[in-house]
């Protein structure tokens, strides 16, 4: 695997070296392999064959069990993954874990300078599919010890838990990074005969894969998207689409307008200067509308347009937070109160007839879940009676969907969708009941940025002294964030008056941003009446769920 060199000899040749140590690392190089478990025997995929895998040391097993990324280092004598060389030879399997992103070293950078490396080419290097591999690293006392025998100290300020890690230099928004990925364990393993003569089909699913736990923003997303997809109903509702139009032209711009405006002053020249000032204007449109966009404004035609072109956004008139708020709109305290009390008890069958009260996203779900069970019932002439029957009549008419739309609705999965989100959702619900005797709350808010469905997730919980079990410790609060630049997860823990804040994230670069903002919180908590202890941020692997136990997160297709 090539690498930067990393010596401190000025007058290194980094060409000659790079290509070398790419020769000599051809056939040493790690291959990506899939692993299957099972009670009955455990396998190996290699270049979509299956064969029969043994670990020389068992007590290892329970690593295998638990890491869902592997690289086989092949033995020196089976220098290719597909030849039988590889059979019944001992081979180290390397499990991985998610990797950690972070900026890279100065002293990373500078090595490579002085081996002759200019950053022009470092970029390039790093843009690359794979990336520009460095030699395997070890985190001792904040440095870097690589294999080869190069030191070199972390950045100020970066925390990372002391082990062994892949290292790579990747090319991340045009800027590098190191991408660092780290082993959790080196098992040697013995590959076997193939389970069978034929490569495995891609589309195979056998009995025990893994398949990750479907998020309740998942099952949203999905359903808005579909109808996105589908055109609104040709029967009119009562509402009027200007109105519903207004606040967006405040943010839009008429570029056909704006461009008629500059060009008017030519309505009496010749054919000619007219098909060339349509090509201008045309340009002109082209370009304004690439500023717009960039800024975040839309033209006034294509937001007209979207406004109207799809069932969602029909949808969004008459429900209007049924759709994922963005994040941003979580700095409202009421805001967020109400969502997220909303949403944790969420009940489908609830009575949401009050007209006074807004549609929060609790109450929107529950509503169009009943018209469209109350549409599907009446539809299939299934009875109910007249009080149900009133009920569902006063909410259609509050809600103002028209009955071809909710037909529309319940066919694009609507009554799916609804009671998959609330079953998820109730995952939560579940969670909080703790056997510990501690009160602890799980909750969950799905929110959008950046044009992108995330959830942010949440756990309170208030311990208890181990020396006195009726002395409850304090509080603690765990908070998920899915960001653009990465997960991060906000550890605060409220004891003795005092209240300690940890940012925990695996991109240096996000964290690199939340330290900038610790003085103006510490500052703020304080105005809040908070006494602040410790406000710090460190490098280690954010959990993909807070929910506790392998049987939340992910299930085995039987």
């Amino acid at each position: 695997m090539e690498s930067i060199p990393l010596t401190n000899n000025l007058n290194a040749q980094p060409q000659a070296t790079v290509a070398q140590t790419d020769v000599q690392n051809t056939s040493s190089r790690p291959v990506p392999v899939q692993i299957q478990t099972s009670p009955e025997g455990d396998s190996i995929i290699l270049n979509g064959t299956e064969y029969n895998l043994k670990l020389v040391n068992a007590q290892q097993r329970q690593t295998l069990l638990a890491t869902r990324q592997f690289l086989l280092m092949q033995n020196t004598n089976a220098s290719s993954a597909s030849t039988a060389t590889a059979l019944n030879a001992t081979n180290q399997l390397l499990a991985l874990a998610p990797p950690i992103v972070l900026k890279v070293p100065d002293a990373i950078i500078n090595l490579a300078q002085q081996n002759g490396i200019t950053s022009a080419q470092l970029e390039s290097l790093a843009a690359r599919v794979q990336g520009y591999p460095l030699p395997n690293v070890t985190i001792v006392n904040k440095e870097f010890h690589f294999t080869n025998g190069t030191v070199a100290a972390q950045n100020s300020g970066a925390q990372l838990t002391q082990g062994e890690f892949l290292a790579k230099i990747s090319l991340q928004q045009g800027r590098p990074i190191l991408l660092l990925t780290p082993i959790q364990g080196k098992l040697e393993i013995a590959i076997g005969a193939p389970v069978n003569e034929t490569q495995i089909p891609i589309n195979k699913l056998p009995s025990d894969i893994v398949i990750a736990k479907i998020e309740p923003v998942q099952i949203m997303a999905s359903f808005l998207k579909k109808l996105e997809a589908l055109p609104p109903s040709s029967e009119l509702t009562k509402s009027d689409p200007t109105k519903n139009t207004s606040k967006v032209e405040a943010n839009t711009i008429d570029v056909g307008k704006l461009v008629h405006n500059i060009s008017s002053s030519g309505k009496g020249v010749g054919t000619q200067e007219s098909d060339a000032k349509a090509d201008i204007s045309t340009k002109v449109v082209d370009v304004l509308q690439k500023a717009f966009n960039k800024t975040g404004a839309l033209p006034i035609e294509a937001s007209h347009f979207n406004s109207r072109s799809n069932l969602a956004s029909e949808l969004f008139k008459h429900m209007p937070h049924l759709g994922l708020p963005p994040l941003s709109q979580l700095n409202d305290l009421d805001f967020l109160k109400t969502n997220i009390l909303g949403l944790a008890s969420l009940n489908l069958a609830s009575s949401q007839i009050n007209p006074n009260s807004p549609f929060i996203n609790a109450s929107a779900i529950s509503s169009l879940f009943q018209l469209i069970l109350g549409f599907t019932a009446n539809k299939n002439s299934v009875s109910m009676s007249k009080k149900l029957a009133d009920y569902l009549e006063q909410l259609q008419s509050k809600v103002g969907l028209s009955t071809k739309q909710l037909g529309q609705l319940g066919k694009a999965g609507g009554l799916e969708a609804m009671a998959q989100f609330a079953a998820n959702l109730h995952l939560y619900t579940q969670a909080s009941t703790d056997t510990t005797g501690n009160l602890v709350w799980f909750f969950a808010l799905p929110y959008n940025i950046n044009q992108r469905h995330e959830q942010l997730e949440g756990k309170f919980e208030q311990g208890t002294d181990p020396d006195n079990a009726e002395k409850k410790s304090g509080w603690r609060l765990q908070l998920k964030f899915n960001l653009a630049q990465g997960p991060l997860l906000i550890a605060a823990q409220h004891q003795e008056q005092k209240l300690d804040i940890q940012f925990q994230g695996n991109n240096q670069i996000l964290l690199d941003k939340v330290s900038n903002y610790l003085i103006p919180l510490s500052q703020k908590l304080t105005q809040l009446g908070f006494t602040t202890g410790e406000l710090t941020t460190q490098i280690a692997q954010v959990p993909a769920t807070l929910l506790p136990g392998d049987h939340f997160l992910v299930k085995t297709k039987a």
